[in-house]
């Protein structure tokens, strides 16, 4: 197997939420608001609920920006407060703090990425996220190593469709036998595999171990250099 491009998911694969980000908010709600905050998955769905209910959407990248604009408004009309240039005004300060600002990479990435790029092997990111997926990953400095991204909004179905897959492999005119996914979800892997992908799932969390299971995306590149090996020898 010549390997042509490896096809990578982003959250908790690529990337990992950066507390330091997470902190920094909660200190600026409570600066503002003057009482502890505490953010639930109920309570952030709520807000979405709102949001979407007055016309809001993530169908590009201008609306995502306007979408989380509202957002952190919403958020602190929910924490109290009730002056709407005060909300206003916090609101786009909360906004400007996390925009961008709320992912970091995993420490092995980016040797991978730079190694791949070296190799001549594409790189490729499929996640089922909005259209800021690609800014995402540029405000990491990744950007140059990156030759495609396709988010489940632009593709309109989320992984394990095959759909996705597909979509990503039409944008670098591959094969998907030519190819690796690397995601740290099983069934999102095994829908890459399904479709002819040599797929592994990133065990960053000691799940309970499957055949598939990478623990470092070092791995990867142990792979596609077993691979090169064994072509040379034949």
């Amino acid at each position: 197997m010549k390997v042509k491009a490896v096809f990578f998911d982003r959250d908790n694969t690529l990337t990992k939420k950066n507390p330091e980000t997470q902190e920094n908010l909660k200190a600026k709600i409570e600066e503002i608001t003057k009482k502890p905050y505490v953010m639930d998955n109920d309570k952030m769905f709520a807000i979405f609920d709102l949001i979407k209910q007055k016309g809001f959407n993530c169908k590009t990248y201008n609306n995502e920006v306007e979408f989380y604009k509202e957002y952190y408004k919403q958020l602190l009309r929910g924490e109290g407060l009730t002056d709407e240039s005060e909300i206003e005004k916090y609101g786009a300060q909360l906004f400007d703090l996390v925009w961008l600002k709320d992912r970091m990479l995993h420490d092995d990435v980016l040797k991978v990425l730079k190694t791949l790029k070296e190799k001549g092997v594409k790189v490729g990111v499929i996640s089922d996220t909005t259209p800021s997926l690609q800014k995402t990953l540029e405000a990491l400095d990744v950007g140059e190593y990156i030759d495609s991204y396709t988010n489940s909004t632009e593709a309109g179905v989320m992984k394990p469709n095959p759909a996705i897959y597909i979509l990503a492999l039409l944008k670098l005119k591959l094969d998907p036998k030519e190819c690796i996914y690397v995601d740290d979800y099983d069934v999102e892997a095994l829908g890459a595999e399904k479709l002819g992908f040599k797929a592994f799932r990133i065990n960053r969390k000691n799940l309970d171990h499957k055949p598939f299971d990478i623990y470092s995306l070092s791995e990867v590149l142990d792979f596609i250099e077993k691979e090169e090996n064994e072509g040379l020898s034949k």
